[in-house]
């Protein structure tokens, strides 16, 4: 009964994924410039000039959805709390539902 060591080697991720082409959606290699399928450019000036700014518009959407959330999640807190024994329970759960629609319209997509 002695002690055994496997060594394993890492797979490098080049070698487990291969990228698809976001044109025709087939396999291409990771070292091509352009699609051997539909001839969809990888790397080119447009498309990097275009991803910070979709990146930063993303990001933004993003700050200003998790704020109005916030906000509406607080503002339902303090209505429930004020509202316990004056308002009945159906008029709460609307409340709620509103509430709930107003932050899934917010929220970044």
């Amino acid at each position: 009964m002695g002690i055994t060591s496997d060594v394993v080697e890492e797979t490098p991720y080049e070698e487990i994924i291969e990228p698809t082409c976001p044109s025709c959606r087939q396999s291409v290699p990771w070292e091509v410039d352009v699609c051997p399928h539909c001839g969809y450019q990888f790397k080119g000036k447009v498309i990097l000039k275009e991803a910070p700014k979709a990146v930063a518009k993303r990001r933004r959407k993003g700050k200003k959805g998790t704020v109005v959330a916030a906000a509406s999640v607080i503002a339902m807190g303090i209505l429930v709390f004020l509202s316990m024994e004056y308002w009945p329970p159906a008029a709460l759960i609307l409340l709620l539902a509103i509430v709930v629609m107003v932050v899934m319209a917010a929220a970044p997509e």
